[in-house]
């Protein structure tokens, strides 16, 4: 198994009860669609997020047609607001998972760095270490790469996913 630049709630907790966060979510999802949010912003957000989360704010190698064509429509927000939605409760989840069943198959714990070479690691570095720790994984850098690894530092990616077999 490789985790590439997984999440890492240490502490997961929610404020509101899931039932209320999910029909917030749906209602904002239906709003946002109807006033044509996603047609308006969705591709140029995308692009946004995706630059956003790579080595040197490189831009989106998705295809322009397709990101149009899946972006604009309100499919993609609605998910990403009710994902995001029951995200407290899946980690939640994956954290009373991991104590009541340890991890049998080999891993590794994967995380993008962007920083300077040989700089003090961030915060997101040790939390991903640690996440390596506890799940007896091993734990790489991928260097430079942002959120999005897998486009930045792909041959990584593959050699991890390789090893891992």
């Amino acid at each position: 198994m490789v985790l590439v630049d997984s999440s890492v709630e240490e502490a997961p907790r929610t404020l509101l009860p899931a039932a209320l966060r999910t029909g917030a979510a749906r209602t904002l999802g239906r709003a946002v669609t109807a006033a044509g949010l996603p047609a308006a912003l969705g591709p140029a957000l995308r692009g946004a997020a995706v630059r956003a989360s790579r080595a040197g704010r490189a831009g989106d190698p998705a295809a322009r047609d397709l990101v149009r064509r899946c972006y604009r429509t309100g499919r993609v927000w609605r998910g990403a607001l009710l994902e995001n939605s029951r995200y407290p409760d899946t980690a939640a989840e994956l954290l009373a998972l991991r104590a009541e069943h340890p991890l049998k198959a080999p891993a590794t714990v994967l995380a993008g760095h962007d920083g300077p070479p040989g700089g003090p690691a961030p915060r997101w570095l040790g939390r991903q270490a640690a996440l390596a720790d506890a799940l007896g994984a091993r734990f790489e850098v991928a260097a430079p790469a942002g959120h999005l690894v897998m486009l930045d530092r792909p041959h990584q990616v593959a050699r991890a996913v390789l090893r891992a077999a």
